[in-house]
């Protein structure tokens, strides 16, 4: 009973130190208030932030800029440039004559394997391979 109220209070304890141990961290590491640089005619005013700025990551995939809403207006071409030819090259893609269906079965089983498409690419997709590489 002695070594169950014993470990109890080293716990309590070792709660207390680690508590008290973040809070002076916290308030020794941020300011309490926000800084900011004297208002001047060529300085105006900054609005305090209570966060860092958060960083754009670049998409791993080239993005199609004002996509528009019809799959016909997309650039099949550049489509299968940026997101076939991330696991294929373009002689395999060459290679490989097909009809429109087979087109269209191959590329919803390489959606299947991760290819990033939506509906409207995926059909450009699909027009310009069967225009491109026919069988």
């Amino acid at each position: 009973m002695k070594i169950r109220s014993i470990l109890l209070s080293l716990l309590m304890l070792t709660v207390l130190l680690i508590t008290t141990q973040c809070s002076a961290n916290t308030t020794t590491n941020a300011p309490a208030t926000p800084t900011n640089p004297p208002a001047t005619p060529t300085n105006p005013p900054v609005a305090p932030t209570n966060h860092p700025a958060t960083p754009t990551i670049p998409p791993a995939v080239p993005a199609i800029t004002n996509t528009p809403s019809s799959s016909t207006e997309l650039d099949g071409g550049a489509l299968v440039q940026a997101r076939c030819t991330v696991c294929h090259s373009t002689d395999r893609i060459q290679r490989a004559a097909k009809s429109a269906d087979e087109w269209k079965t191959t590329v919803e089983r390489m959606i299947g394997h991760g290819a990033s498409l939506n509906a409207d690419e995926e059909a450009a997709v699909i027009i310009y391979l069967a225009a491109t590489y026919p069988k």
